[in-house]
């Protein structure tokens, strides 16, 4: 959370409420309530009724001041929340999250996950790039590339990147497209790794915009100009 402001405040941007919740557990009213402020506003409401003694009705309202909602949780609680967002008035408001939400696998239970967005790795997000190796061919292969697909997708990546780092080396402003992301080399040699964004249709995930935007997603500008 701490990190995730950071980022954002550099961007310009601005964290109006942070709030956790069990993992475990099912029900994230309160959590959701307190997000939206809408214990704020019943409270307001209890205070009007006491004041007026009076037994007048009161339809809580949210903060209307929110341009999205972030959600960092894997898949089984990012399922639950979604829909509680919605039961809260907040169905209009956009939902981002990591690519923890997404099982890594087609699962009927993703139509709960409907309209979030997320950046994840082009290994699982079937973008129609020609792969080095065809990852259906390497699940039937390999049983638990099916299981651990990210990790198949890194140890690919790792093997490439080897053989290229002299290139990368060479040409500081160039980068490769694999199958973790887009790959660079920054000037201390550390390995940068930058995901296509995406979001849930219909309960499958699928990437967002062409594939020139999905390479240019996630770039920041430093203070060398030709990157």
């Amino acid at each position: 959370a701490t990190a995730f402001n950071h980022a954002l405040a550099r961007r310009g941007g601005t964290v109006l409420e942070t709030v956790s919740y069990d993992a475990q557990g099912t029900d994230f009213s309160a959590a959701i309530t307190a997000l939206l402020n809408l214990d704020a506003s019943n409270r307001r409401g209890r205070q009007l009724r006491s004041a007026l003694k009076r037994d007048i009705k009161i339809e809580p309202q949210r903060r209307k001041d929110v341009d999205v909602v972030f959600i960092g949780a894997f898949p089984r609680a990012a399922r639950l929340i979604r829909p509680q967002l919605r039961f809260f008035d907040a169905m209009d408001v956009p939902v981002i999250a990591t690519s923890h939400a997404y099982g890594g696998f087609a699962n009927q239970a993703d139509q709960d996950l409907n309209g979030v967005q997320i950046v994840d790795m082009p290994w699982l997000l079937h973008d129609g790039r020609e792969h080095i190796i065809n990852r259906q061919e390497l699940q039937q292969l390999r049983e638990r590339a099916s299981q651990q697909p990210r990790l198949y997708a890194f140890g690919i990546d790792a093997y490439w990147l080897v053989r290229h780092l002299p290139f990368l080396r060479q040409h500081p402003a160039e980068a490769l497209e694999g199958h973790t992301g887009v790959l660079s080399l920054d000037r201390q040699g550390r390995v940068h790794r930058r995901l296509y964004p995406a979001s849930f249709r219909s309960g499958v995930i699928a990437p967002v915009g062409d594939a020139s935007i999905r390479r240019s997603f996630g770039f920041i500008p430093d203070d060398d100009a030709t990157r």
